[in-house]
């Protein structure tokens, strides 16, 4: 079934396509119809709208601060429905394009464990659960994967028992919430002006002193780790959260709870 959005894109993706086969018509028109004497004017009007072709393509990622999901829903909404789209090249820098490659590496870790817990050995099968339970990194790659899974493996004869039936209902509720506040993340793009700029430039001059404070709360976190008092995904956690927090806007989002 195809929604209003989804119909929409596609309507808005034809005719940018037909305005792009419009312009090449005209240009070959021109280049057949063009005199020997006008070849110097032909090739910089071809340059010109190779130009333009190559610029239309271009996507900015306006907000500096977008999260990974939000350039994961960013690269959904740019695609064709319908069409597959190959990432190429990434690159993976503090900030944004750090949380990016977070989303893949959660997305590698549920579909592991959803894989696991489709597979017809049952002991197989119940190693996935238990690898879901504890995982809390949800996000929009995860959303389709999961929900499947969970709605194929609700009635099989395996999972009956009242502990199991309990940890499907902790997964679902713990994916549902994770994914309820994925969207209501996706549209809290912060807009650049006069508070923001005033709260930045203040942040330069604490980010010293918040330095050595994630240093600290880093060191206690492998303390906790080596202790067993936090497991493996925990820290993990943790130490994502404090990266993120590294690339700034940690000022404003502790001010305005963004």
């Amino acid at each position: 079934k195809v929604t209003d959005e989804q119909a929409a894109a596609m309507v808005a993706h034809l005719r940018q396509w037909q305005e792009a086969l419009a312009q090449w018509r005209a240009l070959v028109e021109a280049v057949e119809t063009t005199p020997v004497t006008g070849r110097a004017e032909m090739d910089q009007r071809f340059r010109q709208q190779a130009t333009a072709w190559f610029l239309s393509k271009l996507v900015v990622v306006e907000d500096y601060y977008a999260s990974g999901d939000q350039v994961v829903a960013l690269i959904a909404k740019t695609t064709p429905p319908g069409f597959f789209n190959r990432i190429m090249g990434l690159q993976n820098i503090k900030g944004t394009g750090l949380d990016f490659v977070y989303r893949w590496q959660a997305w590698d870790q549920c579909h592991h464990a959803c894989s696991l817990v489709q597979s017809g050995d049952e002991e197989i099968s119940l190693r996935g659960l238990e690898m879901l339970v504890s995982f809390q990194d949800y996000g929009l790659l995860c959303e389709t994967f999961a929900r499947a899974t969970l709605a194929q493996v609700q009635s099989r004869p395996h999972v009956q028992k009242e502990r199991l039936q309990a940890d499907l209902n902790l997964i679902s509720s713990q994916l549902e919430q994770s994914l309820t506040q994925v969207q209501e993340r996706l549209g809290a793009v912060r807009s650049v002006g006069w508070l923001e700029k005033g709260v930045e430039w203040i942040e330069t001059f604490l980010d010293a002193g918040d330095a050595v404070k994630r240093r600290k709360i880093a060191n206690q976190i492998y303390r906790d780790l080596v202790d067993e008092r936090i497991s493996h995904v925990r820290a993990a956690q943790e130490l994502k959260a404090l990266n993120k927090r590294q690339k700034g806007g940690w000022l404003y989002a502790k001010l305005f709870k963004h």
